[in-house]
């Protein structure tokens, strides 16, 4: 399982609410927008069994009946962590969800959409690994930035509120304006990644192929924040409802997320299998 910080494809939503970008129903893609909130994702490090060493055969003139030799124990295969798994990092104390390996139909259909650089939909395997439950915090990026590793943001102000990073009223909400580089730096200090685009949307698309993270039904106020609810970002963890199948929140609405590909608007005709 490989370590990630994280952004479906069209027929997974999420929207940018910043001061300098705002939309409703925005598409899910793999554009890089300039307003992000990394998610971290991580693999769990499993310890191999300690083998039985075998008995040591001592030489003699006179012969001696052999030892019996214990056998060395034969390595388990690694325990697979189910749906639901967690752990927590130790440098940001992020909660992480496992996303087990598998296959998932990645892209879109044309009957759920019409941009063309999201097809052919296409069966992708993807290997096991772990993503943020939630967006990174205004709160954990400014962990990354006393300890030196990060730049503090360059934007600490949101849509409505003047006084945005560094106000401890908006300590839990998702970081944003960050550049990618500054995503990825966030993620190298916590000890993780960037997720690529297939592992965000296989995160997001969940176990059964859903459109949304939460299910088929047509988003509403209930499972994320978009369009003039808000007008503005919001908690991290205020859409329980709007989970995805691994337990991982706002994979839809609240802010835009950086992923580690960059934009091909070709590559989904390309891309492995």
């Amino acid at each position: 399982m490989t370590k990630q910080c994280r952004p479906i494809s069209v027929a997974l939503i999420t929207l940018a609410i910043t001061t300098l970008a705002c939309s409703d129903f925005l598409p899910t893609q793999a554009t890089p927008s300039p307003i992000v909130a990394p998610r971290v994702t991580a693999a769990p490090v499993l310890p191999s069994p300690t083998n039985v060493p075998s008995a040591t055969i001592l030489s003699s003139d006179t012969p001696a009946p052999a030892p019996t030799l214990v056998p060395s124990s034969t390595p388990a295969p690694s325990p697979t962590l189910g749906v639901g798994a967690t752990r927590i990092s130790q440098k940001d104390e992020m909660v992480l969800m496992v996303v087990p390996a598998g296959e998932f139909k990645m892209g879109t259909t044309p009957i759920e959409s019409t941009i063309i650089n999201e097809k052919p939909q296409h069966v992708v395997f993807v290997d096991a690994f772990w993503m943020d439950k939630t967006e990174i915090t205004n709160a954990r990026y400014a962990l990354c930035v006393n300890d030196g590793k990060c730049a503090p943001p360059t934007l600490t102000q949101s849509a409505t509120r003047p006084r945005y990073y560094g106000n401890l009223d908006f300590n839990n909400y998702p970081a944003i304006g960050l550049t990618w580089d500054e995503a990825k730096n966030y993620c190298a200090w916590a000890g993780q990644r960037l997720p690529t685009e297939a592992e965000w949307e296989k995160a997001a698309r969940g176990v059964t192929n859903w459109t949304y993270p939460w299910g088929n039904t047509s988003p509403d106020s209930t499972v994320l924040n978009f369009g003039r609810m808000i007008g503005d970002t919001n908690e991290v963890n205020k859409y329980p409802k709007g989970s995805s199948q691994y337990g991982i929140l706002d994979l839809a609405g609240n802010v835009s997320e950086w992923i580690a590909d960059w934009y091909d608007e070709k590559y989904y005709e390309t891309s492995p299998a």
